[in-house]
């Protein structure tokens, strides 16, 4: 079975988590991405070709890019089963590629977020809805990384039932880490650390640990790694603030367990988005996953699928980010005896919460069909 992914970037870990298991059961992958200002990431063993540049989050430049890209894509997919691509840019490019061959490949669709652009009331949002539901009916499966995409955006706003789909959240692969699990509380009698790890990219909650580190008089330390996009003068402001340290960027998986053992708990709040329809309500955040497999308690953002998870298995506390006084008072008030019952609570959590059992055997066996 040959498998062609068409991806928007190519270090991104979800793309690598689903390339490298399905080879691994066997597919013969070939990778075709984007180049884009993003984090580097790992490696793909087998490399990928490459498709040109595109900018990022503006979508009227890449018209350019797409069209150059359309007669390499075209010429891969050929001999392929499958075509898989990430997001809707590429479903459109595949299908379009696929239309023009005489082999019809099956294609995969799988989302991960659903953008903005999407949600509005404006013509242009209108006619991508359109699009993506006209495309959704020349699919043969759709992936999402949280059942919650299906009910609230697929059912609830395009109002296509009939979808046939596969959940495969944002989990970890148990083999990748070995026996690595968290070495314990890091919690000192003097000093809380709070760890704030992956795209850093909400200026809401940049807000929120700035004043949290300054109000803490040094009691709470903030430790950043990953890569800081979108917020206004990051670097600048770390330098003036003695409790916060920016360890620069990092490579998942391998760097993981150094990163989360520095830290007593993860702030896993997704993007503030204020209280709109958006992603924000449907998405499943890497640190939940993350956070799960080194016992780190969480900070989640209230009313998000991972704040219900953290909730009711009683590993954390959810945040109202719409306050920002109160929410930076909840953080100084963090009782020290209740995190260390949610590290206890996490020892206990079922492992199929956060790592893969049979989904991508499941996927497999369905492409293979």
């Amino acid at each position: 079975m040959k498998i062609v992914f068409l991806c928007p970037v190519v270090s991104h870990v979800r793309y690598h988590k689903r390339i490298n298991a399905l080879k691994n059961l066997g597919a013969n992958t070939k990778v075709l991405a984007f180049e884009r200002e993003y984090y580097s990431g790992k490696s793909l063993s087998e490399g990928y070709v490459s498709l040109g540049e595109i900018s990022h989050g503006n979508y009227f430049k890449r018209i350019i890019p797409f069209i150059k890209s359309f007669s390499k894509i075209r010429s891969m997919i050929k001999n392929a089963d499958i075509v898989y691509a990430f997001g809707l840019d590429n479903l459109l490019l595949g299908w379009l590629a696929n239309s023009t061959v005489k082999n019809n490949s099956k294609i995969i669709y799988e989302v991960g977020d659903i953008r903005g652009i999407l949600l509005k009331n404006s013509f242009s949002a209108k006619l991508l809805r359109e699009l993506e539901k006209f495309l959704l009916n020349h699919i043969n499966l759709l992936v999402v990384t949280s059942k919650a995409y299906i009910s609230g955006y697929y059912e609830g706003i395009l109002n296509m039932d009939n979808i046939k789909y596969q959940v495969i959240e944002n989990k970890l692969n148990k083999d990748e880490f070995q026996s690595l699990k968290s070495s314990g509380s890091c919690i000192s009698k003097e000093t809380l650390k709070i760890g704030y790890f992956g795209v850093l990219r909400c200026q809401r909650s940049w807000n929120i640990l700035k004043k949290v580190a300054e109000k803490s008089n040094g009691r709470i330390q903030i430790y950043l790694r990953g890569i800081p996009m979108g917020i206004k003068n990051f670097k600048n402001e770390v330098s003036k603030i003695s409790n916060v340290n920016y360890g620069g960027p990092y490579k998942a998986p391998d760097d993981l367990f150094q990163i989360y053992n520095q830290v007593d708990i993860v702030w896993a709040c997704y993007p503030y988005q204020d209280k709109q329809i958006g992603n924000w309500l449907w998405a499943r955040t890497n640190r939940f996953y993350e956070s799960c497999l080194f016992n780190k308690p969480m900070l989640t953002l209230a009313g998000n699928q991972d704040a219900k998870v953290v909730n009711k298995f009683k590993i954390g506390k959810s945040l109202d980010l719409s306050n920002i006084k109160a929410t930076v008072k909840e953080v100084l008030n963090l009782d020290k005896s209740r995190i260390k019952q949610w590290e206890k609570n996490l020892y206990n959590l079922p492992e199929k919460l956060y790592l893969y059992t049979n989904e991508h055997k499941k996927l497999f066996e369905f492409l293979n069909k």
